[in-house]
């Protein structure tokens, strides 16, 4: 498959053993694969190996590094980004540049692909490991859940975090990890005990979100399974809607807490947390109106929200507040104005456009299709979510998310394997 291309960057060649850096970048990215389930800065630590032998690598054959177009709406928002703190604070400063630290999170699209060809075993070992892995904290946190006990302190106050500091991070990163398992069931080639065990795990991927409790989450994996099931045909769409509901009929009269969470979602029985939500929009509303070019600035909000919230409601506030709108579309309007926002909506229109462009070129009978479509399904869970969170640069969510999709688009080995 081919990776969306723009302006290449060149480099000199250097003299290195191909062996050797074909198993330094196939380990690193297994160490990245192993560490998102566990540890951010582990995250980090393998995604920089990674850059690293992919470096060498491109010295070495004097191939080259593409940087994708979707890329420069993002670095443009955080050019703008940078101009509303200035402009907020009345004067410049060096530290409004730290809106490009997001930048590393991305990495992994941009650098990935430059490495070798990868064979469809090879991709789905790296997959099995990672979800694998995912798979073990979530059965561990289950049982911290069932019995009551921290054994891991995977859960707390009833909600499975995982290793992430946040429960909606976790739902976030979960929801990612089940579609991108379900993907692998429909898509990838192999036996079909090897795609009922993709399935399995996709499952109880999907029951590590429902014990998250984040609601955002259920709509936004709901919305990436239905487009999935209905990439394959209408009747694996029936079949998987009919499995799908039956799943979720018998988690809810299983769990109480889960069943609490789903009947909160009918407004008459909204709940304070999504009282608050209402508020906050409001006040981001308002922010916009009054500052619709540059907004509050960004990352403002939290210096901003007491003065708008009290226009709106002289309720307190709650400490997670303060943080954001609970919105991503209204965070950066109210923080970076409508320009702001336009250009962040660009780089997501232009990421899923160059993915689609990615599966016209992709070999049918390869588990890199299955990665592709994973990530459509990851990007447009997410999209939605961003309705009811602030998760489309949470560092946890991006390290996965430009992880497949880096792999997704690498050069792709034909190894005969079928479906």
């Amino acid at each position: 498959m081919s990776s969306p291309k723009s302006s290449p960057i060149t480099s000199s060649p250097k003299k290195v053993s191909p062996d050797i850096v074909k198993k330094g970048i196939g380990i690193s990215l297994t160490l990245y694969a192993l560490a998102i389930p566990l540890s951010m800065s582990a995250s980090n630590i393998a995604l920089g190996l990674t850059i690293l032998f992919t470096l060498v690598y491109v010295f070495q054959s004097q191939s080259k590094i593409y940087l994708p177009r979707s890329i420069y709406p993002l670095l443009l928002f955080f050019l703008w980004a940078s101009v509303t703190v200035c402009v907020a604070e009345n004067r410049f400063s060096l530290l409004s540049l730290k809106s490009f630290d997001k930048t590393w999170n991305l990495a992994g699209m941009i650098f990935i692909p430059a490495g070798f060809a990868w064979k469809s075993q090879d991709l789905k070992k790296i997959f099995k490991i990672l979800l694998f892995a995912a798979s073990a904290v979530a059965v561990a946190g289950f049982m911290d859940y069932a019995f009551g006990k921290e054994f891991l302190r995977l859960v707390y106050e009833g909600r499975f975090y995982g290793f992430q500091s946040h429960p909606l991070h976790t739902g976030g990163l979960y929801c990612l990890l089940s579609l991108t398992a379900v993907s692998l069931a429909l898509f990838s080639p192999g036996e079909r005990s090897e795609k009922f065990v993709w399935a399995g795990t996709g499952i109880i991927l999907f029951m590590a979100v429902i014990l998250t409790r984040s609601r955002s989450y259920y709509l936004a994996w709901a919305l990436g399974f239905m487009f999935l099931l209905g990439f394959k045909g209408v009747k694996t769409f029936l079949i998987g809607i009919c499995a799908g509901a039956c799943l979720v009929l018998f988690l809810y009269a299983l769990d109480p807490g889960f069943q609490n969470r789903i009947n909160s979602l009918n407004v008459r029985h909204t709940d304070e947390s999504a009282k608050i939500r209402f508020r906050l929009w409001k006040a981001a509303e308002l922010m916009v109106e009054d500052h619709p070019l540059t907004g509050v600035g960004y990352h403002n909000w939290r210096n901003r929200i007491l003065e708008y919230s009290r226009s709106v409601s002289e309720v307190p506030l709650d400490q997670a507040s303060f943080a954001h709108a609970h919105n991503s579309y209204l965070t950066f309007a109210a923080e970076t104005g409508l320009p702001g926002l336009f250009l962040f909506l660009c780089f997501w229109f232009f990421l899923i456009k160059e993915q689609l462009k990615v599966l016209r070129t992709s070999l049918r009978d390869h588990a890199g299709t299955a990665l592709i479509l994973a990530s459509i399904a990851g990007l447009l869970a997410l999209l939605l979510a961003a309705v009811f969170e602030h998760n489309l640069l949470t560092a946890s969510l991006s390290l996965y998310l430009f992880f497949l999709i880096g792999l997704s688009r690498v050069p792709s080995a034909d190894d005969g394997e079928k479906s």
